[in-house]
């Protein structure tokens, strides 16, 4: 009777969710509930006498059902709940590892421009940072129809009223070309003085942004009823002289004061936790787990 029951339509998660029923449940609880049940089904079918007569190995069957689900792609674990879906607003397979890593624990799907066809690039047209984070947002997020997430940054040094600043993808052909025209420019400049921006901003429905209303923080910018910001700052100052072989951009000429270091001596989990992107994505992730 019991084998009837776990091997019935009742337990199908798609009828659930189809019939309406919420699982109040984290997702990581819903899935360990859902490969409880299948282990279940397997042992009480192994100890009937159809599985018996039948030569039913549980072992057998549960390597099966796991190389269905890793290696063949069919998630027969997942299918009692709904995976958020979030799209990262780049082609930048770099940005996406970094935030699937920052998300491992709340089992976020998280995909990239390059998971959609005909999507049309979103100018950058703004004066600022924010502004630029918020046109890629929303002009990618209207396309796809997900929660989107997108960031620009960028370097400011003071001595050159804030420049590069939003120019600095553009500030010259390659990296090695940008720290050598900024070294040139900074040459007779005695305040060296700079810092590293990054904006992040997160496009969300209606009903997702007045969660993020309710439990708002100081870390916390809104921006309209449907895009949520936070912003990152790394605080240095320009070197003499090109130093470091890890990371990009202005990395080799930008000196850390925190270690005293030049930002391409440090290494990647060094950066992670002290860079200006590293520190806004963070305060994203804490914004991704009140809309959970």
């Amino acid at each position: 009777m019991i084998e009837k029951i776990l091997r019935s339509k009742i337990f199908c998660p798609p009828l659930l969710h189809n019939a309406g029923w919420q699982i109040p449940l984290p997702a990581w609880k819903c899935k360990l509930f859902f490969q409880t049940l299948w282990c279940i089904k397997i042992y009480l079918y192994f100890f009937t006498s159809r599985g018996r007569k039948k030569n039913f190995s549980p072992s057998i069957y549960i390597i099966r059902l796991y190389l269905t689900h890793t290696v063949v792609g069919v998630d027969i674990f997942n299918q009692g709940y709904i995976q958020m879906k979030i799209v990262m607003a780049t082609g930048n397979q770099g940005k996406v590892k970094e935030l699937r890593e920052l998300l491992k624990d709340l089992d976020y799907e998280v995909l990239s421009l390059k998971d959609f066809e005909n999507i049309n690039e979103v100018p950058e047209t703004g004066t600022s940072f924010l502004e630029n984070s918020c046109q890629k947002v929303e002009g990618y997020a209207k396309q796809i129809g997900e929660i989107c997430l997108a960031d620009d940054s960028g370097l400011c040094v003071d001595a050159l009223n804030g420049g590069p600043g939003i120019y600095s993808a553009r500030y010259a052909n390659s990296d090695i070309e940008k720290c050598e025209k900024l070294l040139k420019e900074m040459a007779d400049k005695d305040n060296r003085e700079a810092h590293f921006n990054c904006f992040a901003t997160l496009w969300l429905p209606e009903n997702l942004m007045a969660k993020v209303k309710e439990n708002k923080t100081d870390n916390i910018i809104i921006v309209n009823e449907n895009i949520v910001a936070t912003v990152g700052v790394l605080e240095g100052e320009i070197a003499t002289e090109m130093k470091g072989e890890q990371g990009f951009g202005f990395d080799p000429v930008f000196i850390v004061k925190e270690f005293k270091k030049h930002l391409a001596e440090l290494n990647s989990d060094e950066k992670n936790q002290i860079s200006h992107r590293g520190k806004a994505m963070r305060k994203m992730v804490e914004i991704l787990k009140i809309i959970q």
